[in-house]
């Protein structure tokens, strides 16, 4: 039969970096906002900073995505103002401002969300309760594949248990950028992967 080679199977790794082992900047794309960043031999890349930062990579021209991340916070946890998430099928990401568009799916005052950005403006598609302590890890992950978008929550409090949003959406079909960011608290992240799907 034909031969079948790496690049044919999916799910692909395209990028998988751990934070901690990792301190530099390989293979990410776009960096907004990490002039305030930090790398920690024990608790990856930080923040200490109120601001918004990103971190993407180019998916490479295909839109059947998904991205993983274990992100921290270190303060505060329980304002509107202070999130940590993934942000998939990403347009272009110069700023943080009003043109991009992008999946988002975030932990935010408490509450696991499941965001589209569209041209910079935000709609929560679907939420739910996830208490999120200082200091606990928690791994979110964003995939999206056709219509299908899915992003689940879990917390190192509670290993094995995962808290999953599910949507039919067709809002955002193509954007190859993907990554992690955060919002206006101290943060840390350890690790993240970037896949095709």
């Amino acid at each position: 039969g034909p031969m079948i080679s790496s690049a044919d199977i999916r799910p692909r790794v395209v990028l998988t970096k751990n934070l901690v082992t990792d301190q530099t900047w390989a293979g990410v794309n776009k960096k907004i906002n990490v002039t305030n960043c930090v790398f920690d031999a024990t608790e990856g890349l930080g923040r200490a900073a109120s601001e918004s930062t990103a971190v993407l990579i180019n998916a490479g021209g295909f839109n059947d995505q998904r991205v993983t991340a274990v992100m921290k916070y270190v303060s505060p946890t329980a304002t509107s103002a202070s999130e940590i998430g993934v942000i998939a099928r990403c347009n272009t990401l110069d700023n943080i401002g009003s043109s991009e568009s992008y999946y988002y799916a975030r932990i935010d005052n408490d509450t696991a969300k499941l965001t589209k950005v569209i041209n910079g403006a935000f709609t929560t598609i679907t939420q739910t309760a996830f208490p999120l302590a200082q200091n606990v890890l928690a791994t979110i992950s964003l995939s999206c594949q056709g219509s299908s978008i899915i992003a689940t929550f879990e917390s190192a409090a509670a290993p094995g248990v995962v808290t999953t949003l599910s949507v039919t959406d067709t809002a955002i079909t193509t954007g190859g950028l993907m990554g992690f960011r955060s919002l206006s608290s101290s943060i840390w992240c350890r690790s993240f992967t970037a896949e095709e799907l």
